[in-house]
């Protein structure tokens, strides 16, 4: 029996987009892990409207997927793909008014800080604008100053600036909490 190495996610990817039906199941299998983390982490953990992004941008990937000019470019594409769906959810979310958190989904997506801690840190997170959102999320991932304004479509000094006033306000509204910002490096 021959056991063969599983492909990479940008031959699934050329794959897919050359019409194979397996190859597109196995992609948007192994994508869904890279747009969980990527919308949960800009609308945070523990709310349900998270997991409408998550759904709302594998379709949007499912239904772009053509327009994917470098195969190799899959992973970042997918994370540019989730932000900017995810920067939509987060505007209908002020129209409807924010979810509370769902404790058993938060408890499974925080790990590491007491409770309340976690809870806090959320809230805080929820105020921020959902392009200084997006922007503190991908910089707290390690990606570029380049890659990010690549991903948000903006200019670099508008990443440098959003980021910047981003972690300023996540601070101040940690303090104001009563929490230590430093605890959450």
């Amino acid at each position: 029996m021959q056991i063969t190495a599983p492909a990479s996610l940008s031959d699934l990817a050329a794959a897919a987009q050359a019409g194979d039906p397996a190859a597109r199941e196995q992609l948007f299998k192994a994508l869904r892990p890279i747009v969980a983390k990527t919308a949960r982490s800009i609308i945070g953990p523990g709310v349900w409207v998270a997991e409408d992004a998550i759904q709302e941008a594998l379709l949007d990937i499912a239904n772009s997927l053509h327009r994917l000019g470098d195969p190799s470019k899959i992973s970042w594409w997918t994370k540019t793909v989730t932000a900017n769906r995810t920067q939509k959810v987060i505007a209908r979310e002020k129209v409807h008014g924010a979810e509370p958190l769902d404790p058993e989904l938060l408890a499974r997506t925080t790990v590491g800080l007491a409770p309340f801690e976690k809870v806090e840190l959320i809230e805080a997170f929820r105020t921020l604008p959902a392009r200084q959102r997006a922007v503190t999320y991908f910089r707290s991932e390690g990606h570029s100053v380049k890659e990010v304004s690549e991903m948000l479509g903006c200019a670099e000094g508008t990443v440098k600036a959003l980021y910047h006033h981003g972690r300023g306000r996540l601070e101040a509204e940690l303090r104001r909490r009563g929490l230590t910002p430093d605890r959450f490096e």
